[in-house]
Formats: C-alpha cells, structure tokens, sequence
C-alpha cells in the first residue's frame, strides 16, 4: 500500500526502490537489481503515479526548489530542469502503464 505523504498529502510513489532485491549493489551503479511481480506490484506504483499526476510531480519539484537546502543530488541551477525532470517522470510513468496493460513483471535498476 502507497502511503500520502505528510507534506502534501500526495502518494510517496518509489517506482524505483520498489520490489524485490534480486541483484548485488555492486551489479549496477546505484544499488540492487529489483523485481516486480506483474499485477499487483507493478499496477500499485502505477496507481500512485496516476494519483500523483504529473502536475502533483511538479509542484513537488517546484516546492523543493524553494527550501533552503533542497535535496543535494539535483542541479537545481539549471533551469530547464523541472522539463527535464517532468519527462522522467513522464516516462517512467508509460513504462509502468505499459507493463499493466501487457501483464508484465519489470526489473529495475539504475546505471
């Protein structure tokens, strides 16, 4: 189950650390490779995603730029930045969709 978050009341959506570790931290760049059964796992991450929706997405990236110290792992100088990061978004988002709709299991990993 995908929690709301306490700071905007919106899904936390973790469609990158969800799942099951099958893989060593050392077999990528940032972390395990992980396994999503297809059905409930892969459709509850795309049921926070819809929820969030890509306006909820920016007004969190647009919300975090405004604190005083916001995450370090973001160029938060460049300013075309939210496109970018809005098209991540928008791609992981189909990616999930495309999964649902053929009954697929995923594996993630970050390189």
């Amino acid at each position: 189950m995908i929690e709301n978050s306490a700071w905007d009341g919106m899904p936390l959506v973790n469609a990158f650390g969800a799942g099951k570790e099958i893989g060593d931290e050392n077999t990528t760049s940032y972390g395990p490779i992980r396994y999503l059964s297809p059905g409930d796992e892969v459709g509850e991450i795309l049921d926070g995603l819809l929820e969030l929706s890509q306006e909820g997405f920016q007004n969190r990236f647009i919300r975090e730029s405004q604190k005083s110290e916001p995450v370090p792992w973001i160029d938060w100088s460049e300013e075309e930045m939210l496109d970018w990061m809005t098209d991540y978004y928008n791609e992981i988002f189909d990616y999930y969709q495309s999964a649902v709709r053929q009954h697929l299991s995923l594996l993630l990993y970050l390189t």
